[in-house]
């Protein structure tokens, strides 16, 4: 072993028995698998569909963990997604080694916020650059309307537009044009707003890039700061990313080691960026997963004959793979798509006997499909049980909040798992429509340490005045403001709240006489207050005063998670996941400042969001954890909560809505 600060962490048999017990004693690495385990030289593992690779990444990452003995370095893990550390939080998040890898010194994110925490962030800072907005859209958009209209057409007419206004491939390029004013004045532009602190996303790799060109002893202090550099979905690291995480990590095998964990069969190809060639990852002399537990061999001989990779796929055969089934493709019309299932049915009754149906009853028949969620409407009947009306694809994934304007012309969707904002038409009838709109945001937080730092909505809420809706981004930390075109049915951004660094906002709240906005971060237990009002057609959010949900030993534990405002609007409840509070705060009707009425513990697990009653004398809380609905009954004049009754049980609640039924 060459690298000083890893010679002596050896993965031992002993290691391997440990983190199979630890994730649950569901998981055996055999031979091929323990090599991967154990190898702690710089080296690619190229695996297969099914072969198990984050599983385990995330393995030696929690030997790794438990075994470092270090306080000042760190393990880093890079990837495009946060597959692996979502991988971590749901196998290992409860644990001491959990906790440990998702903190300091180790890191634990995607490519672009590992360059922008560790190098263009403290070299623009150093260099007197105030950081105010890291946006690609927002800075193309202001850089644009800074320039002369004449300019502007100009170069809409040389078939260019606002995203011209940013540096390619190197520090002050630009694209040019054929008239050298305009490139000048675009220059200038783009320099002026970066010393106001406008970047975009991209120009903050173009400073990472300048910054490890020019500075020697960065690359040095990197791997020094990261012995050990795992990437995960390697094969989606495009050529540009692949040079700076050389020149970053340029001493590979003597300061550092890298791992890429990846199948380059399943490379991203055909986009912009795509690195369609084997020459960055696998490297030569591979570590390869060759079993496919997802494929019997049938499969995997068909699909070796159109593989990228040199190592061919093993398929894992079982009992039916000699009887010589055919693999079956079905193509339909889209009006005769519910025919599918029916025939696919009668395909399995057609191959397998019933016998064989009946011994494999258990593990069953599965039709997988539908890649895109689509919203299920409901109407409430008489006796508050609900009834399906329709459903409609909201052009993304995990839509988790919904919103409707008070007239029911659309319904609003925010997405937590893709970052998208989507509007829907509404039918007279309550049924879902078509998609009127959709944006995906895009980016990145400026922070690092965290669960997440890419977009996630979690909240969208129109204004009292229904003109704008507010999309709060747990993800980028930031409250996106879009005005609402009720006619064309479109949404434009108009102004982004931006909340403090690693907050993770969580929703937003408005006071029943619609003056002010109460905005919920997660992660800084915040409540931040602002003032709201509409200005020349603008929204105009003044913040007025930031209040804690924390109590004062309650520390790092607390999740700001749920809020709600009672009917009256005198007080505003939030809810503690962690330590397990609620606190409620008085609503001053004069300036929508909040102060604290009491605080008190519940007896649930993780309440992740809050009801209040009309009458408001009681609260329910929905616990994620304890997997129930608790209610409480509020004694204001003394301060505290009691338990109503017994806990409803619910299976992994997330929400909940109290609605009146007609006499």
């Amino acid at each position: 072993m060459e690298i000083e600060k890893l010679a002596n962490i050896e993965i031992t048999d002993e290691d391997i028995l440990w983190v199979e017990e630890m994730m649950g004693g569901k998981v055996h690495f055999d031979s091929a698998r323990v090599n991967v385990l154990k190898n702690m030289d710089s080296v690619d593992i190229q695996a297969f569909p099914g072969s198990g690779k984050t599983t385990i990444l995330v393995a030696k990452l929690a030997i790794l963990a438990k075994k470092w003995p270090y306080s000042n370095a760190g393990i880093c893990v890079l990837s495009h997604t946060n597959v692996a550390r979502e991988e971590i939080e749901e196998r290992l998040g409860n644990t001491e080694i959990g906790r440990k890898l998702l903190s300091y010194p180790h890191f634990i994110g995607t490519v672009h916020s590992f360059f922008d925490t560790y190098v263009s962030l403290p070299w623009l800072k150093s260099n007197g650059y105030e950081i105010n907005i890291i946006d690609t859209e927002l800075v193309h958009s202001l850089r644009w309307n800074k320039l002369p209209r004449n300019k502007r057409y100009y170069l809409e007419m040389q078939y260019k537009s606002e995203t011209i206004c940013e540096y390619r491939d190197n520090i002050g390029n630009i694209e040019r044009v054929k008239n050298e004013e305009t490139n000048e004045l675009l220059l200038s532009v783009i320099e002026k707003t970066q010393k106001d602190g406008y970047f975009t996303f991209g120009e903050m790799l173009l400073y990472a890039q300048k910054v490890l060109k020019e500075w020697d002893e960065i690359p040095k202090a990197i791997q020094r700061r990261f012995p050990i550099l795992f990437i995960d979905e390697a094969q989606d690291t495009d050529t540009f990313q692949w040079n700076l995480l050389k020149k970053a990590f340029n001493s590979d095998g003597e300061l550092s080691i890298r791992q890429g964990f990846g199948d380059s069969n399943q490379a991203i190809y055909g986009n912009l960026y795509a690195d369609d060639t084997t020459e960055n990852f696998p490297r030569e002399n591979a570590l390869v997963l060759s079993e496919s537990r997802r494929f019997d061999s049938s499969i995997s001989s068909l699909a070796n004959t159109v593989a990228l990779s040199k190592a061919q796929m093993d398929g894992t055969d079982n009992e039916f793979t000699q009887k010589g089934i055919k693999h079956t493709i079905f193509l339909f019309e889209k009006e005769n798509a519910a025919q599918v299932i029916d025939e696919f049915g009668q395909l399995i009754l057609d191959t397998f006997s019933d016998e064989e149906l009946k011994t494999y009853e258990k593990e069953g028949v599965h039709v997988i499909g539908m890649i895109h969620d689509k919203k299920e409407e409901t109407k409430v009947l008489p006796d508050g049980d609900l009834e399906a009306v329709n459903k409609q694809w909201i052009g993304g994934m995990r839509g988790c909040y919904v919103e409707v304007d008070d007239e029911k012309r659309y319904l609003f969707v925010g997405g937590h798992h893709d970052g998208r904002v989507t509007m829907m038409h509404l039918e007279k009838d309550g049924s879902i429509g078509t998609i009127a709109d959709g944006i995906f945001h895009k980016g990145m937080a400026r922070g690092s340490d965290r669960r997440t730092n890419t977009p996630h909505v979690d909240c969208v809420k129109l204004t009292p005045d229904q003109k704008f809706l507010c999309a709060v981004d747990n993800g980028l930390d930031q409250v996106k403001i879009y005005r609402v075109d009720y006619t064309y049915g479109k949404l434009k951004l108009v102004d982004i709240i931006r909340g403090p660094l690693e907050s993770a906002p969580r929703m937003i709240r408005f006071s029943r006489d619609g003056k002010y906005a109460y905005i919920l971060y997660e992660l800084t237990h915040e409540i931040e207050v602002y003032k709201y009002s509409v200005e020349n057609e603008q929204p105009q959010f003044d913040k007025i005063q930031t209040i804690t949900t924390q109590g004062k030993k309650e520390e790092d534990i607390c999740a700001a998670s749920g809020m709600e405002i009672t009917k009256s609007g005198k007080y505003l409840f939030v809810s503690n996941a962690g330590v397990n509070t609620v606190v409620a705060y008085e609503i001053d009707p004069a300036t929508g400042m909040l102060t604290q009425a009491f605080r008190t513990k519940v007896d649930s697990d993780y309440p992740k969001m809050l009801a209040i009653y009309p009458d408001e004398k009681h609260y329910l809380t929905v616990n994620n954890t304890s997997n129930d609905i608790v209610s409480y009954t509020i004694n204001y004049e003394k301060g505290f909560s009691l338990q109503n009754g017994a806990p409803v049980k619910v299976d992994k609640p997330n929400c909940i809505y109290i609605l009146k039924l007609e006499e």
